[in-house]
């Protein structure tokens, strides 16, 4: 299997992921199952743009890989953000400002045509950093967490952003050499692993 047969896997599964949990969150009414929504649905976008990466329509070039690295940036940076609200007050302010990232983020996906290629093959490593810098603050985030409440949550939650934060940093390696796709598919089964405990975590622990 291919690495962008991968993609298609991690964007239909975040996709399925994002609509359970907008399930979960229309019988509870969790601010914090919003913002997983949500972030879910915004990743599961990205990714379907980074398998899809370069699109030709008639003599238009449209180059939505940058739409990738934004959205799942975006998305990681809030699922972290999340996790250092104090109240319920800052988490319905953090989820209005998410709303306003993923209208900014379609907005970037909208604008997509006028972008231009990647100009080298170090841009996407560097854009690539990002993911696994805001799944490592997350990661010891949780593990802070679960030291002074020893919380299932807290455990699984770091577990789920460790999962994920190494899975990210291995795309870095493919991005510098291709041939190195072996490292990014395990990458991407770590992600496919790291998703499912994010989600096992909000409705299984609690």
């Amino acid at each position: 299997m291919d690495v962008n047969s991968f993609l298609l896997i991690l964007s239909i599964l975040c996709l399925g992921i994002s609509i359970y949990v907008f399930y979960k969150y229309s019988l509870t009414l969790s601010d914090a199952l919003f913002s997983l929504g949500l972030s879910m649905g915004t990743i599961s976008i990205a990714i379907f743009c980074g398998y899809l990466n370069v699109v030709h329509l008639g003599n238009i070039t449209i180059n939505i890989g940058w739409v990738w690295y934004a959205g799942t940036s975006s998305a990681l940076c809030f699922l972290f953000l999340s996790s250092i609200v104090a109240s319920s007050q800052q988490m319905r302010l953090l989820k209005r400002w998410q709303i306003i990232a993923t209208i900014l983020f379609f907005v970037v996906l909208f604008l997509s045509p006028t972008y231009p290629p990647f100009p080298n093959a170090l841009t996407p490593a560097l854009l690539n950093l990002a993911r696994p810098f805001f799944c490592g603050l997350a990661f010891f985030r949780y593990v802070m967490l679960y030291i002074s409440k020893e919380t299932r949550f807290s455990l699984v939650m770091s577990i789920g952003f460790l999962l994920l934060g190494i899975g990210f940093a291995m795309i870095t390696p493919q991005l510098l050499d291709p041939s190195l796709v072996l490292i990014t598919a395990s990458g991407a089964i770590l992600r496919i692993f790291g998703y499912c405990t994010l989600l096992y975590a909000y409705v299984g622990t609690k």
